[in-house]
């Protein structure tokens, strides 16, 4: 697990690392660009009940230049580093319990 940045605002390239928990910056970017577009258009379907493909690529793009020149601040970068699990397929494996007497049994 990433730690947590100390110093704010974080750089693009930390921030997306700590948010996607990816090892390199070029797997972080491309995780945090599908994940970008999914909350935007989670957060308008909530509000709205529909969502415009243009304005959230128009609105994902904005956010993107924006990180990319001032950073992340600390309740942005929490928000998204909490928000990211929720993503489908994006959820942290869980470890398997083996259960012995299935393995004891089977020889």
């Amino acid at each position: 697990m990433k730690k947590r940045p100390k110093k704010f605002p974080v750089r693009y390239e930390n921030g997306i690392r700590y948010i996607t928990q990816k090892d390199t910056t070029k797997e972080a970017e491309k995780a945090f660009e599908s994940f970008l577009p999914w909350l935007t258009r989670q957060r308008q379907i909530a509000r709205f009940g529909r969502f415009d493909e243009e304005l959230v690529k128009k609105w994902v793009r904005e956010d993107i230049d924006h990180v990319k020149d001032k950073g992340f601040d600390e309740d942005k970068l929490d928000a998204l580093h909490d928000a990211y699990p929720n993503m489908p397929r994006r959820a942290p494996r869980k470890k398997v319990k083996k259960n012995l007497t299935r393995m004891v049994c089977q020889k």
